[in-house]
């Protein structure tokens, strides 16, 4: 089961209202509250939190788990992305439908990541899972969101709360020690939708990967 708040994306008719204000933008107080209940409500109901969106009943998606993880996959159709852990490469195919279907090549864009941005987003990605991340050095952890209890620290992996969770990309490494550099929480956001954003652009000439999945 995926929960997710609602992302106002500007190039449509929603963002265009909210944009004129003949819409309200979504409440960042209601969408914390509202995620409470349905964690409240789905773990009595039996599911699992495996990630910051998503719960289970003891069966956890291995196709959503193999994105966070940083795992390898290919995007078929419209939108879709594609990622290479191997050599550091994403792709990115056409967005829309006559220009996927006419090009000679789908693919609208590549980039190779740095050592830092994979750094980064090995980080931010697997924060999102309540299993974490191994953090093997202690020395380095992040005491500030641990003492907070935003985050605990056992066995060698630093993992989100609930809490943390909620708060999503604002205890996101903006210039993160993974391993051995300063670490502090990202300025970017507080709202709990942020971390759902997987891999944003790098870059002004990359689209937004609205669709890190395969579409068909």
């Amino acid at each position: 089961l995926s929960c997710y708040a609602l992302t106002v994306e500007p190039a449509t008719p929603l963002g265009r209202a909210v944009a004129t204000g003949s819409a309200p933008a979504p409440d960042d107080d209601v969408a914390a509250s509202r995620l409470a209940v349905a964690v409240e409500r789905l773990g009595a109901a039996g599911f699992e939190r495996y990630e910051v969106s998503n719960w289970s009943r003891g069966r956890p998606c291995l196709h959503n788990l193999r994105y966070w993880g940083g795992g390898a996959y290919v995007g078929c159709g419209t939108g879709a992305h594609s990622y290479d852990p191997a050599a550091g490469a994403r792709s990115w195919n056409h967005r829309h439908p006559r220009t996927y279907v006419e090009s000679n090549d789908p693919v609208a864009g590549r980039e190779l990541l740095t050592e830092e941005q994979i750094l980064d987003e090995t980080v931010m990605l697997g924060l999102r899972r309540r299993a974490g991340i191994a953090w093997p050095d202690a020395s380095t952890v992040p005491a500030a969101i641990v003492d907070s209890g935003l985050a605990t620290y056992a066995r060698g992996r630093l993992a989100l709360t609930d809490e943390g969770m909620a708060l999503g990309a604002s205890v996101e490494p903006g210039r993160g020690t993974y391993p051995g550099r300063p670490w502090r929480p990202s300025p970017s956001s507080t709202t709990p939708t942020a971390a759902s954003r997987a891999g944003r652009a790098r870059s002004s000439t990359r689209p937004a990967p609205t669709s890190t999945r395969c579409n068909t």
